[in-house]
């Protein structure tokens, strides 16, 4: 996504797979970059269940790549993670089949 003056840059047009123009209607020059980007995934999202591919990872990798997020953007994440790994299972979650792997790699 570019910004509103130049668009994308020479760079990042050569770097990109797809380049697309999102279409606009009335009075409206440009979309602020949170608007474009929201318009752009919400219409790769409808693609996609048109297609009947509402996402292509499995519960683990759904699990790994929320885990690394909080690593990465959480203050004091490992710390917090391990005190949840310590914690004793809910009882809300007694009997269910969870079975996760306690840990947690940094790249």
């Amino acid at each position: 996504l570019g910004n509103e003056k130049f668009g994308a840059s020479d760079e990042i047009v050569d770097a990109a797979d797809v380049c697309a123009i999102i279409p606009m209607a009335g009075m409206t020059e440009s979309y602020n970059i949170s608007v474009a980007g929201a318009l752009v995934m919400y219409e790769a999202a409808q693609q996609r269940r048109q297609i009947g591919k509402e996402g292509d990872l499995s519960p683990e990798q759904q699990e790994a790549l929320t885990a690394e997020l909080l690593l990465r953007c959480v203050r004091e994440s490992s710390s917090l993670i391990q005190e949840l790994l310590e914690r004793p299972v809910p009882s809300w979650q007694q009997g269910r089949a969870i079975k996760a792997e306690r840990r947690f790699h940094r790249t």
